[in-house]
């Protein structure tokens, strides 16, 4: 059987007849959709992992945020976002050392990874694209004080 599909970075071509090699061309598929999504809120906690590194793990992210958005952060939703982050590959977690603290408990570090880099990268070039393009006279003034 001749499979025909199209990924995100080209075409590819398979003469196979063994199943779990249909299986395994469809999982890579169905993950590389779901990698390219990436919701606003997914997105400043990327960019929060960036400024904490190596530091980053979900209660100093969340306590971050606040502080930048002047909103109340969860630390469940943070927590929520940085294991959807992992998963579409865009962050690395490791567990750090026992604090005091912490009750001895250990904190899962987090680090952003080459993927998660050209993400945050590729979402920056395009609102900056879309900022260059606002005339002058489109936006109202307003005060942000």
């Amino acid at each position: 059987m001749l499979l025909r599909g199209t990924f995100s970075f080209g075409t590819y071509l398979l003469y196979e007849n063994r199943r779990y090699t249909i299986n395994l061309i469809l999982n890579i598929d169905i993950f590389l959709m779901r990698r390219s999504d990436l919701g606003e809120f997914e997105e400043v906690v990327l960019l929060t992992v960036a400024v904490l590194s190596p530091e980053a793990y979900s209660v100093a992210v969340a306590e971050e945020l606040e502080e930048q958005l002047g909103r109340m952060i969860t630390t469940g939703a943070v927590h929520a976002a940085l294991q959807r982050l992992e998963k579409k590959g865009f962050l690395t977690s490791k567990m750090g050392e026992a604090t005091q603290e912490r009750g001895g408990r250990r904190k899962r570090l987090f680090s952003i990874t080459v993927a998660g880099s050209r993400m945050v990268h590729e979402v920056r070039e395009v609102r900056n694209r879309l900022w260059g393009r606002i005339g002058p006279d489109t936006l109202p003034e307003f005060n942000m004080g």
